[in-house]
């Protein structure tokens, strides 16, 4: 309650609004302050203003990351390998938006073709926890060993911090693939690899 009485018309008062600090990433919330006379009997006190919108900004931050260090997948028997984000730290209380890619390590998106390379938006929706893209394999038929890529995340929201951005990917060789899949004629019995 504010009092104005002759002794104090015309100084400002001012009433504290206690503000609690939740630890929910949301969207801007709002509130209004509404003032009334209480004691204004021949209506002498008229109030230009009786409304005030006071709006509250978001100060928390979420941490979302890679669920793994690292995921697998063999070639020629797995299409593909599900890689997942999901919150590590805070909550949602809105939609939040962050991109995945994948970059070429030993194993290339170029010919020859180990993996599809993806470049999406991973959408968490208010109160959701976990979101996974899956990342097709491809077959090359080639004897090259073990080969690797990895999957990363960017945003560019400023309530959104990244822990961990990268995950490694091995594409494990595919057991059926031997170094001559095809019989091999061997003249004078000498054959020179490269």
């Amino acid at each position: 309650t504010l009092t104005f009485d002759s002794t104090n018309l015309l100084t400002p008062q001012c009433v504290d609004i206690t503000i609690i600090d939740d630890d929910l990433v949301e969207v801007e919330e709002m509130f209004t302050v509404v003032l009334s006379l209480q004691n204004n009997p021949r209506q002498q006190v008229l109030l230009q203003t009786s409304t005030a919108s006071i709006s509250i900004a978001d100060n928390d931050a979420v941490t979302i990351g890679f669920e793994q260090p690292q995921y697998s997948a063999t070639e020629g028997i797995d299409a593909s390998v599900e890689v997942c984000a999901l919150v590590v730290d805070g909550a949602l209380e809105r939609e939040v938006v962050i991109d995945l890619f994948t970059t070429d390590g030993s194993a290339t998106s170029a010919e020859p073709v180990d993996y599809t390379s993806v470049s999406v938006e991973l959408t968490f929706s208010a109160g959701s926890s976990r979101n996974c893209q899956d990342i097709p394999i491809e077959d090359d038929n080639i004897l090259e060993g073990t080969e690797n890529l990895f999957a990363n995340l960017t945003t560019s929201d400023p309530d959104v911090n990244l822990a961990p951005a990268t995950t490694e990917i091995l594409i494990l060789e595919d057991p059926n693939d031997t170094l001559c899949p095809d019989p091999v004629d061997i003249p004078n019995g000498m054959v020179t690899f490269t």
